[in-house]
């Protein structure tokens, strides 16, 4: 072969080689710009999904929020008004549906006490609350009606700030058995409240009990949790 022919040769394979890289170079670069063109919408796309959950999460707080305080009115009404008027028992219903719809939605939270209850209905019943979610600040009459679905039948004294309980769970106070409050400590046991359901503050970790019962004729129980 010539050395005329072998540079033509030569010159034929550069062309052809710079073709082939220019074609490659146009195949990325079409590759590249479709890749930063689908880069920039995901970017937009996450930017939009990290703004909406900001606004849920928003409404979400706020939501949050309105329970809170609609629970806590509740609460305080409760503590507070007679017994006898119909916004009592319905203050009571909604409270304890507020306070479920609300454990449903709330993370956990810090701000939640836990206890544990006892009911004895004095027929061989019994139903223990345990770990039982409540609010800071309630005293354990409000978490007996919480507990009850609002089916606690009680008068209130506003003389002495407490409710006398008559009724748990449609189990009535009658001539000779009654409800009678107990609390319960490692060091003596369970023990009858020298005081009543208003004025005992729930802590968590503490453990109370009623227990529906006989007594005798200085009205002490005869029945123990």
């Amino acid at each position: 072969m010539t050395s005329g022919s072998t540079f033509y040769t030569l010159a034929i394979a550069a062309t052809a080689l710079i073709v082939i890289s220019a074609t490659f170079a146009g195949f990325y670069y079409v590759e590249n710009s479709n890749t930063a063109s689908n880069n920039s919408k995901l970017i937009a796309e996450l930017n939009g999904a990290n703004s909406n959950y900001t606004r849920l999460a928003s409404n979400f707080n706020l939501l949050l929020s309105n329970y809170n305080e609609s629970i806590s009115l509740l609460s305080r009404s409760i503590a507070v008004i007679n017994t006898s008027l119909p916004i009592y028992k319905q203050s009571s219903l909604e409270l304890t549906a507020l306070w479920q719809t609300y454990q449903s939605l709330s993370p956990v939270s810090s701000t939640l006490l836990r206890n544990n209850v006892l009911f004895d209905f004095g027929n061989g019943t019994h139903r223990w609350y345990n770990d039982t979610a409540i609010a800071a600040g309630w005293n354990f009459y409000i978490e007996t009606v919480v507990l009850n679905d609002g089916h606690v039948d009680a008068q209130w004294y506003p003389q002495y700030g407490e409710h006398l309980v008559n009724g748990i769970g449609g189990i009535s106070n009658s001539a000779t058995n009654y409800w009678y409050l107990w609390s319960y400590n490692t060091t003596a046991g369970w023990h009858s409240s020298q005081v009543g359901a208003d004025s005992i503050l729930v802590t968590t970790g503490s453990v109370y009990g009623w227990t529906y019962c006989a007594a005798d004729t200085n009205f002490n129980p005869v029945c123990r949790p």
